[in-house]
């Protein structure tokens, strides 16, 4: 029986919500999503009582559940695909390969690769911390937003001599006001910036982690994410990210934090 595709009511919250949790951590940012934002966007794959499938699509980011099999991750894709415009696909490799392929027809990929994921759980050991990190105010805007702009480059998410400042300062002041942007400082300056792409109750996602080149090599950064994924699991069982698969520097430096590789996501930017 090919399994038939829906969005998900009140009456399936408990399925979703197991099909999630059986499928951690791989899937803590979509039951994060759950959680904060309820049922809109989440869609299911059913065979007949059977829910075989989960994909999300909500302002324009899509992702898919990891458990999701290779027939429901077809129907997902046909449904998902027919509906709003998207802007970015992450989430574990296999199911959400079926959602990029859905769409590769129609727009063309400004990023599309698969990353290493990697994750830390409530009781794991974690590496040595007190590195001073602190969240960010908006005193630190001005030094932040070039900080910024280097690592999207860096990790191929802007191409050298794009000029997304703008944008890039309101990103950054949400982040900022919301509580989930960190930063560290060396000499008087910062040196060091990471953030919580999402941070509840189920678990949090770090992203956006850049140290200053001329400060690499000093263990800065694994001591701040290992300060980063105390503060995430004080709030939640999880901490998780997702790093390119040849970035060798910075899966050691995340090992050293605490961190293990735990599967592959895909990441795929419109």
């Amino acid at each position: 029986m090919q399994p038939k595709a829906r969005p998900l009511s009140e009456d399936d919250r408990d399925a979703l919500a197991a099909f999630l949790v059986s499928g951690m951590p791989a899937d803590a940012y979509l039951l994060d999503a759950l959680d904060m934002g309820g049922l809109p966007g989440f869609f299911g794959a059913w065979s007949g009582e059977s829910l075989d499938g989960v994909a999300f699509q909500r302002r324009g980011a899509v992702s898919a559940a990891s458990r999701t099999s290779d027939d429901a991750a077809r129907a997902l894709a046909v449904a998902l695909s027919a509906r709003d415009p998207w802007t970015s696909i992450v989430g574990p490799e296999r199911p959400c390969s079926f959602l990029v392929d859905a769409y590769r027809e129609s727009q063309p990929f400004r990023v599309d690769r698969v990353q290493t994921f990697m994750a830390v759980v409530r009781g794991d050991a974690l590496g040595p911390g007190e590195s001073g990190v602190r969240r960010a105010t908006a005193a630190d805007l001005d030094a932040l937003v070039p900080m910024i702009a280097a690592y999207r480059v860096e990790d191929g998410l802007s191409r050298r001599g794009d000029d997304h400042s703008a944008w890039i300062r309101t990103h950054t002041k949400e982040r900022v006001e919301s509580g989930n942007l960190f930063v560290l400082e060396s000499g008087g300056r910062i040196v060091f910036t990471g953030a919580f792409n999402f941070a509840g109750r189920f678990g949090s996602g770090l992203g956006g982690i850049f140290t200053e080149p001329s400060e690499r090599g000093k263990g800065l950064a694994s001591r701040a994410v290992a300060d980063m994924c105390r503060m995430a699991l004080a709030r939640g069982p999880v901490a998780t990210l997702h790093v390119a698969q040849d970035n060798a520097a910075a899966i050691r430096a995340y090992e050293k934090a605490g961190f293990r590789i735990a599967g592959r996501y895909r990441l795929t930017f419109r």
